[in-house]
């Protein structure tokens, strides 16, 4: 009894396959350990991946949502099933939406064959918790400011480095904010103290130096008028 076979040098195929082991246990390792949350769905909607620190921001563990339908977990939050469903027919998304008390920067990628298909969609989630929060103390503080000042007897205003108006507080009759605001100082004060102005304002941002003068300039009915000014 005689037995045929044949034998073929498959060394390349062997390690193609164990560089390409190495590669996903090391992109594993790096996003398990990223504060990021990085997830791919595939075309049924399914999670095959789901990584990052910041998943225990949400109550999950690494892991725990592979296997898992994205209708079904995110059915309650429409922003997200719909940008799934956008980047599977290939178009980028990105917005920014709140899970669980968690404000999240979120990125969807298509991920495309060679034939051009849609495979798989390729998320990454930034947690911007912290500066949303940031950014609504702000908008809140400068909202009191301008209710302080806009019932200020004074004229408050604000001017950049060029001393452009980029906010003024109320205006003299006759004149309107259009008119104002966006405008630079030397509009409506005689040319002779423009190089004071911007002396005692470039002395207020580089040296945080208050500065006080008095100007003469334009009045609500266009005559010269004087002003008492503290930068």
């Amino acid at each position: 009894t005689l037995l045929a076979g044949y034998t073929i040098d498959i060394t390349d195929r062997i390690l193609a396959e164990k560089a390409l082991q190495e590669s996903e246990e090391s992109y594993r390792t790096v996003v398990s350990n990223s504060l990021l949350v990085t997830f791919k769905i595939n075309r049924e909607g399914i999670f095959t991946l789901s990584e990052g620190k910041g998943l225990a921001k949400i109550g999950l563990q690494p892991g725990q949502v592979v296997g898992v339908s994205v209708y079904d977990l995110y059915r309650d939050y429409p922003v997200i099933i719909d940008a799934i469903k956008q980047a599977l027919n290939g178009k980028l998304q990105r917005h920014e939406i709140e899970v669980q008390g968690v404000v999240f920067d979120v990125v969807y990628t298509p991920n495309f064959d060679s034939s051009g298909n849609v495979i798989e969609v390729i998320g990454v989630s930034n947690d911007i918790t912290e500066r949303k929060r940031a950014e609504q103390a702000l908008q809140e503080n400068e909202e009191r400011l301008r209710a302080i000042t806009s019932s200020a007897p004074d004229i408050i205003t604000e001017l950049d480095q060029n001393g452009t108006i980029v906010y003024m507080s109320r205006v003299l009759p006759g004149f309107s904010m259009e008119e104002v605001v966006g405008k630079s100082f030397c509009n409506w004060v005689e040319p002779e103290y423009h190089s004071l102005m911007m002396q005692s304002l470039n002395k207020v941002f580089k040296e945080s130096v208050q500065q006080t003068f008095q100007i003469p300039g334009l009045g609500s009915k266009g005559e010269l008028r004087w002003y008492r000014s503290r930068l």
